[in-house]
């Protein structure tokens, strides 16, 4: 329950934190640790996994609800905002560099406010039924890695791939156990699009050469976007592998000689 009132106050900050109520839920359907806290006799906990998505939820609407009501409109800004927000130049989505030379800009805003959505949910589904997988062998639904791989979907597929992004990713990197490979190719890459973009944007509102081949800035840009898009998909699937790297003091000590595998 404290995981789920930790993620709704986290939803009151920003709206992401609240896709990890799902695989908690399973986490907890399945009977946490070992499936060790399901009630007797039975092989589902569907009563605690509900409990734990209306304890999300109340503590979001109590968090929220002064601000609502006291100020509606100011409320509903941010949300409004991202609603109406396009897919442009400033937005750097692989939606937007993929679309962006082939279809007119009308055409590629209403495909993709269809096909984002729609594939950041299939991207959650597939997150969840591959950690279900990963549930029948080891018996604990591995609701930490899940939830990693279902950020790195909302990342890549999401129509707005804002510079704070990486923030987001920076916990998982610390509760997983990853090969420090690919936290420093991410870095990198996202550190040749956070100097790019700026110099990018510079050399075109200065009127400076600023197509592909005329500098690094455009340069970097495009390594920034297409390297953050291949490491999120691999992320994807190496944090599903992954290990949590903190102890769960209810579950039981591994056999001597066991070695769990490692992404």
């Amino acid at each position: 329950m404290v995981a789920a009132v930790l993620l709704g106050i986290g939803f009151a900050f920003k709206v992401y934190p609240a896709i990890f109520v799902l695989p908690l839920c399973l986490y907890v359907l399945t009977g946490g640790p070992g499936g060790r806290e399901l009630p007797a006799g039975r092989r589902y906990d569907p009563v605690g996994a509900t409990r734990v998505a209306l304890v999300a939820v109340l503590t979001a609407v109590v968090i929220n609800l002064p601000f609502a009501v006291a100020g509606p409109e100011g409320w509903r800004a941010s949300f409004t905002f991202q609603g109406l927000r396009r897919v442009d130049i400033t937005t750097n989505s692989v939606w937007f560099w993929s679309m962006r030379p082939f279809i007119a800009d009308e055409t590629m805003q209403s495909v993709v406010s269809v096909l984002s959505p729609v594939t950041v949910l299939l991207s959650f589904a597939l997150a969840c039924l591959l950690g279900r997988r990963r549930h029948l062998v080891e018996g604990t639904y591995p609701w930490v890695p899940v939830s990693a791989a279902m950020l790195c979907g909302f990342l890549l597929l999401h129509k707005v791939h804002s510079p704070q992004y990486t923030l987001w990713l920076v916990p998982m990197f610390v509760l997983l156990r990853v090969n420090w490979g690919w936290v420093a190719a991410y870095f990198a890459a996202d550190l040749a699009m956070g100097i790019g973009i700026f110099r990018w944007y510079h050399a075109i509102e200065s009127g400076q050469p600023s197509g592909i081949y005329d500098g690094f800035a455009a340069q970097a840009v495009v390594i920034g976007v297409w390297g953050r898009a291949v490491l999120l998909a691999a992320l994807f699937l190496v944090f599903l592998r992954a290990e949590v790297t903190f102890t769960d003091r209810r579950r039981p000590p591994e056999p001597a000689g066991d070695v769990s595998p490692r992404a």
